[in-house]
């Protein structure tokens, strides 16, 4: 019998904002899928971020926190060079907080990787660099991850307009992934 992999195993992910709420959330979910997740935490979140860090190894996972201000080019320079040297080319950066081209363009070379929140259904349809069924996996994640962090807020997970997106989104993926 063969064992077949998760579509997103040993794929490098940055978590921006991963010390908290969503972040937090897709940063474990991922690290299950057997991703190789950076958790990015601004200066004033260390603790938070090193137990997200901790809590993803004691389950197994892999994961490194790095701190970067997210609107700095420099600061993202720094955070894709610890990436490289640790975990290999980024192939997934998730923004949890921001829904700004501007932010994307941050990232330079790596701005197709990039999936904002607020438009990641979008985006695998024009630019994604994953495979469909990687692509597919990770709407998958962002949709539980973002359902789980908001139960645990205490709030309706999502509108019936952000279900309909979700809906239309998976509908694409499934037709265009191979799984």
């Amino acid at each position: 019998m063969t064992h077949r992999t998760h579509p997103l195993q040993n794929k490098v992910a940055i978590v921006i904002d991963a010390a908290h709420g969503i972040g937090a959330e897709l940063a474990h979910q991922l690290a299950h899928a057997g991703a190789l997740v950076v958790v990015h935490y601004r200066a004033v979140q260390r603790q938070a971020a090193h137990r997200v860090e901790e809590e993803i190894f004691a389950c197994g996972g892999r994961a490194w926190a790095v701190p970067a201000n997210p609107y700095s080019a420099s600061d993202i320079a720094f955070l894709l060079e610890q990436t490289q040297q640790g975990f290999g080319t980024p192939d997934i950066i998730i923004a949890c907080e921001s829904n700004d081209d501007m932010f994307r363009q941050q990232f330079g070379t790596h701005a197709e990787k990039v999936w904002l929140l607020s438009d990641a259904a979008g985006c695998t349809r024009k630019n994604c660099t994953l495979p469909a069924d990687a692509s597919y996996a990770l709407v998958r994640i962002i949709t539980q991850a973002t359902r789980n962090a908001a139960l645990q807020q205490g709030r309706h997970p999502v509108t019936t307009d952000d279900e309909e997106e979700m809906a239309r989104s998976e509908d694409w993926l499934t037709a265009h992934a191979h799984i």
